[in-house]
Protein backbone atom coordinates (compact mmCIF):
# COMPACT_ATOMS: atom_id res chain seq x y z
CA UNK A 1 0.00 0.00 0.00
CA UNK A 2 1.03 3.87 -1.27
CA UNK A 3 1.33 6.39 2.09
CA UNK A 4 -0.31 9.15 1.70
CA UNK A 5 3.14 11.43 0.40
CA UNK A 6 3.43 8.89 -2.02
CA UNK A 7 0.03 9.46 -3.44
CA UNK A 8 0.70 13.11 -3.30
CA UNK A 9 4.30 13.04 -4.94
CA UNK A 10 2.58 10.69 -7.85
CA UNK A 11 -0.07 13.68 -8.57
CA UNK A 12 2.65 15.94 -8.46
CA UNK A 13 4.13 13.34 -11.53
CA UNK A 14 0.62 13.56 -12.92
CA UNK A 15 0.19 16.90 -12.99
CA UNK A 16 4.23 17.30 -14.51
CA UNK A 17 2.93 14.96 -17.76
CA UNK A 18 -0.01 16.43 -18.14
CA UNK A 19 1.58 19.97 -18.25
CA UNK A 20 4.52 18.56 -20.45
CA UNK A 21 1.96 16.98 -23.12
CA UNK A 22 -0.11 19.95 -23.12
CA UNK A 23 3.13 22.01 -23.92
CA UNK A 24 4.44 19.55 -26.54
CA UNK A 25 1.27 19.55 -28.64
CA UNK A 26 0.69 23.39 -28.20
CA UNK A 27 5.16 24.10 -29.21
CA UNK A 28 5.89 21.08 -30.70
CA UNK A 29 8.33 18.91 -28.68
CA UNK A 30 11.96 20.42 -29.17
CA UNK A 31 10.50 23.94 -27.78
CA UNK A 32 8.32 22.26 -24.97
CA UNK A 33 11.65 20.30 -24.00
CA UNK A 34 14.09 23.80 -24.24
CA UNK A 35 11.18 25.59 -22.09
CA UNK A 36 11.09 22.90 -19.62
CA UNK A 37 14.83 22.55 -19.08
CA UNK A 38 14.73 26.28 -18.88
CA UNK A 39 12.29 26.23 -15.88
CA UNK A 40 14.16 23.10 -14.17
CA UNK A 41 17.05 25.86 -13.95
CA UNK A 42 15.22 28.71 -13.00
Amino acid sequence: MKSEGDSAEWLKVQNRLLQFKEMISVYGERKAFSLIIEQGRG
